[in-house]
């Protein structure tokens, strides 16, 4: 399981605070907590098509992830 979590720049309001790329896959998200020992990874992502490298927070042996929608809110938790 491939996690990788960082500051969205480009949200316009509090519901889209968090980019979460689970396997290749984007999600925006108001919250993420971990609870799970997590580490700093410089990785290169897509950025407009062309390849640009970016830190992100990355679990290190996630378990499970578990979303959560409330008051149109996504909140995640990674176990």
């Amino acid at each position: 399981m491939d996690i990788l979590v960082r500051f969205n720049h480009n949200a316009t309001n509090d519901l889209e605070r968090w980019r979460m790329i689970w396997d290749g896959k984007e999600f925006i998200c108001t919250s993420i907590s971990f609870e799970c020992a997590t580490s700093t990874v410089k990785r290169a992502v897509l950025v407009n098509g062309e390849p640009t490298v970016k830190w992100h927070i990355s679990p290190t042996e996630p378990k499970e992830i578990i979303f959560r929608v409330e008051n149109g809110q996504t909140h995640v938790t990674i176990l």
